[in-house]
């Protein structure tokens, strides 16, 4: 029985014995694959062969009746196996000398020739080359980690772009905990982790994971595992890149759709932590240029995709417009020297006063245009109420400046329809602060069916460069002028550019102005040096640094723009409801075909949340902390003034003459006009609006009066 069995596993060794060698030198993809990956694999595959070499050559010695004790030693008989004094010998060549019996020293010294090959050097290197692979896996980013992924809260960034170690400290630096960042990148991992390790703190380090992989591959993307992540951030590549950056955005929104695809075939999301009750998992993607990031801030994305992402579209440059423009303090002591004023200044802009803000921008960069939009949307005061000629100017100086021109207009057709602007050349020689030429001047005369003009921000465009002796006097001029708030913001494409135009300005500029903005794209080492941090000397004080490609993101500011827009919506919701009662509004419901869109909605909240602590300096609200009346007046009419100026830049229209006359006399709706033709009725003077829809200025004075309690929410719920 015992003869059966041994020769039974001898002849199983030798089949597999054959096989083994067969698919060793028989060569297959998938067998190249496996030995070639070096893994479990690889060891378990030698030691099957090792086994049944073994197992083959100690069945053929027991049949034929040599015992195993002939092989370790002294001779004497004793009972150990065949199959192991094999062993004894294939472990140790040195054993040889062990062999009792000189006939069976041959068997021996092939069983350790055997040995020597297989475990000492086939063996060995393999485990050798397993842990190399697996080194050189972690450093290449090829690593995956599917298991702890699943049961750890973590944030995914796709891309590795100039801003990342900024936003991964700030992913660490909230409240709530984080067990992971995963950042996947196609480009050098290795040279991505020394970079971070020399951003971020050592603890910080360690909770980073770094995966190499393309951004639009469903593969790649799946090793993600986001229908368990917290957050995404879309970051895409470094946008430095020539050769990558008019892909950018294209590339991004097709990772969006992946991610949207394996999304719906999870359901529902997974999330780790168990208090993350979203159904939708939010995507923060960026946006290089402003024509890409502005379609999505008036049109809404697919529903498949909306149904699984809470889509957040951020663009750089109008989140530094925000920062450096948005400012949530109300009283000049709460605005620090050290941080960026808001445009009017320390001073708030009152209803009585006869001061306007200046806001003049030295190149149409994408910074320089982003940084004039923002203004446009933040810039309302309640003067012009009283005074219809105390508009915010925004001026652009540049070398190409008429061309830039043409382009900007086109992007804004329909509020340079209604707005009033100029030009001037510096080669004519003939550029002059105070000329009152304008074009468009006289629309509102020659279109009265709108009512008076209701536009509070003109646009000067001059070309030319700002070392010319024109621009130069035009700068001193409008520094000197008593009543202008004086905002220059330097955006040249070149960081040394930016420095060199804000260190030569005429000297009114460094005595009066509000602020002297310095674009600098690559650091702020050289401004912050000479304008602030305690130097001593004051003359370059008013000089600020800003557009900093690596802390593009604040985290902060995002999140808490989206909430208070949220706070607002809901407090704005049940007052609209609360006027619509109070004056029997029956709502007409219709179906949108280009707007008015969820996307729309939101960023007009986020545009108007913005500007709540600008109406409240306008009034001295610290002061008082209630809003009179005669406040509600003013400001309700300045608001409709800034919802005017918003609407335009999201390219809606005012209504023709016949359109008015038409839903006037019913045969034709509002909403019909606004959701498929983008023409809105309201957009209109406020006494015209009065008389056209009346209802539409208690929307305006509700929104002010409910302020305070917006204020009240944002100071709980925002912490």
């Amino acid at each position: 029985m015992k003869l059966v069995l041994v020769g039974g596993l001898s002849f199983i060794g030798f089949v597999a014995m054959l096989y083994m060698l067969w698919r060793f030198f028989n060569r297959s993809i998938k067998a190249d694959r496996v030995m070639a990956k070096g893994e479990f694999k690889t060891l378990f595959f030698i030691f099957l062969f090792v086994v049944s070499v073994l197992l083959t050559v100690s069945g053929v010695l027991y049949c034929a009746g040599i015992k195993g004790s002939s092989f370790v030693g002294s001779g004497e008989e004793s009972d150990t196996g065949v199959l192991w004094a094999l062993l004894y010998h294939c472990m140790d060549p040195g054993n040889l000398s062990d062999v009792a019996n000189s006939s069976h020293r041959v068997v021996a010294l092939l069983v350790a020739l055997f040995g020597i090959v297989v475990l000492n050097g086939v063996l060995i290197s393999s485990i050798v080359s397993l842990y190399e692979r697996f080194v050189n896996r972690w450093e290449k980013g090829l690593a995956r980690y599917h298991c702890e992924l699943k049961r750890s809260k973590f944030v995914v960034i796709i891309g590795s772009n100039e801003l990342i170690a900024d936003l991964i400290r700030q992913i660490f630096a909230r409240e709530i905990v984080v067990d992971y960042v995963v950042v996947q990148t196609n480009g050098d991992v290795e040279a991505l982790r020394k970079y971070l390790s020399s951003f971020l703190s050592h603890q910080d380090e360690q909770r980073v994971v770094l995966y190499y992989g393309e951004q639009n591959s469903a593969d790649d993307i799946a090793d993600l595992h986001l229908e368990c992540a917290s957050e995404v951030f879309i970051l895409g590549d470094s946008v430095e890149d020539e050769s990558y950056k008019t892909n950018h955005d294209a590339l991004n929104m097709q990772c969006l759709r992946i991610i949207a695809d394996q999304l719906s075939q999870i359901t529902p999301r997974k999330s780790h932590d168990k208090q993350d009750k979203r159904e939708r998992l939010i995507c923060h993607v960026m946006f290089e240029y402003q024509t890409s990031f502005s379609i999505f801030q008036f049109a809404d994305i697919s529903n498949t995709i909306e149904s699984l992402i809470d889509f957040r579209p951020f663009n750089y440059y109008e989140q530094w417009a925000q920062r450096v423009f948005v400012n949530r303090d109300l009283t000049p002591a709460d605005i620090g020297v050290e941080k960026y004023l808001p445009l009017e200044g320390r001073e708030p802009i009152t209803v009585d006063s006869k001061d306007f803000v200046h806001l003049v921008v030295v190149g149409m960069s994408k910074m320089g245009v982003s940084m004039a939009i923002e203004a446009a949307h933040l810039a309302h005061y309640p003067n012009f109420t009283k005074d219809s000629n105390l508009k915010t100017r925004i001026t652009f100086i540049d070398t190409d400046c008429t061309n830039e021109m043409g382009y900007f207009q086109a992007r804004f057709k329909e509020l340079f329809a209604l707005s009033r602007w100029r030009v001037q050349t510096a080669k004519d020689g003939n550029i002059s602060y105070d000329t009152t030429k304008w074009e468009n001047g006289d629309f509102f005369k020659n279109n009265s069916y709108l009512g008076d003009d209701f536009i509070d921000v003109e646009w000067e465009f001059i070309e030319g460069g700002i070392e010319t002796k024109e621009v130069q006097n035009y700068l001193k001029a409008a520094a000197t002028n008593a009543n202008a708030r004086l905002n220059l913001a330097i955006c040249l494409p070149q960081d040394n550019q930016s420095v060199a135009a804000s260190l030569y300005l005429p000297d009114e500029v460094y005595e009066k102005a509000v602020q002297v903005l310095v674009y600098q794209r690559h650091g702020s080492a050289i401004i912050d040096s000479i304008s602030h941090n305690g130097n001593s000397n004051q003359y370059y004080t008013h000089l600020r640094a800003f557009g900093m490609l690596q802390s593009a993101y604040d985290d902060t500011l995002a999140e808490l723009s989206f909430n208070v827009a949220k706070i607002m919506d809901s407090h704005y919701y049940i007052m609209y409801q609360q006027v619509n009662k109070e004056n029997n509004v029956v709502e007409v419901s219709h179906t949108n075909i280009r707007g008015k869109s969820k996307a729309a909605k939101l960023w007009s909240n986020i545009y108007n949340a913005n500007t709540i602590w600008t109406k409240l300096r306008s009034i001295n609200y610290a002061t008082r902390q209630t809003i009179s009346e005669q406040d509600v007046v003013a400001l309700a009419r300045t608001e409709h003034n800034r919802w005017s100026v918003e609407q335009l830049l999201m390219r809606f229209r005012a209504l023709t003459v016949q359109e008015q006359e038409d839903v006037c006399s019913g045969k034709l709706i509002k909403e019909a006009l606004k959701g498929d033709k983008m023409a809105h009725l309201d957009i209109c003077s406020f006494e015209r609006l009065k008389e056209i829809d009346p209802v539409a200025t208690k929307y305006d004075e509700g929104f002010i009066r409910i302020i305070p309690e917006i204020l009240e929410t944002v100071k709980t719920d925002c912490k």
